[in-house]
């Protein structure tokens, strides 16, 4: 019969404690690279390049039919086959590449449909009077479309990066120590003993990194409302 022990809970919370460095690491290189990849995509489908565009819709066609963890076995099974097929590696890669692989495939052209209708939202008057007022093409982004992007974008970045949270959540699938991986070499170390703790103690902390990822998103959305007011007035 499965119970719970509150003293076997604060026990095994400070271990799990360990594989948040680890975690959050995984995370923000997830997201940044996500976002950076994301900007390049939408630059292809707002300039609709030439075949460019074509491969972006099938891609985006593409993740957005496959579960997460369906993508991370083909990047961990596909990805060193085609390497080593082509020549170009033949030793086996750093598990955690696999992941950044998998992340950037299935977000990427999922931010960009982010960025691309906020990039069209904005009046092209205002980019022909950048235009008028001598403003390169960077300084016009940088001053002018991007401020007014922002408000549109952040909160849908923010959501983009929190589905990004919980899929790295699966990457002990492949043997990475990430918080479910911690989780479960507990419960072996144990032999299946402490399964509710262990899992309530993940969900917890997952809990908390949502929780203060969200609270930084208000901030920033509190603070760009109040730098566009300014500017208003």
């Amino acid at each position: 019969m499965l119970t719970f022990s509150i003293s076997y809970f604060l026990e095994v919370l400070p271990k799990l404690l360990s594989a948040i460095p680890f975690t959050f690491e995984v995370i923000v290189v997830s997201a940044v690279l996500c976002i950076l990849a994301g900007i390049l995509v939408s630059i292809i489908r707002i300039l609709r390049i030439p075949i460019l565009m074509p491969i972006t819709d099938v891609w985006l066609s593409f993740v957005r039919s496959m579960p997460f963890v369906l993508l991370l076995f083909l990047s961990y099974f596909l990805v060193p086959f085609l390497l080593k097929a082509s020549g170009l590696v033949q030793g086996s890669l750093n598990k955690i590449i696999y992941v950044y692989i998998t992340m950037v495939f299935a977000y990427a052209p999922v931010i960009a449909e982010i960025i691309r209708p906020a990039y069209f939202s904005i009046e092209k008057g205002q980019k022909e009077a950048a235009e008028v007022f001598g403003m390169t093409p960077a300084q016009e982004i940088v001053q002018v479309v991007m401020p007014q992007m922002i408000p549109t974008v952040l909160p849908l970045l923010v959501n983009q990066v929190i589905e990004i949270v919980k899929d790295t959540s699966l990457m002990y699938m492949i043997g990475l120590m990430d918080l479910m991986g911690r989780a479960n070499l507990i419960i072996t170390v144990h032999q299946g003993i402490g399964k509710l703790e262990s899992y309530l103690a993940v969900a917890i902390l997952y809990w908390v990194m949502i929780a203060v990822l969200e609270s930084l998103m208000k901030y920033l959305e509190n603070r760009q409302t109040r730098i566009l007011n300014r500017r208003v007035s």
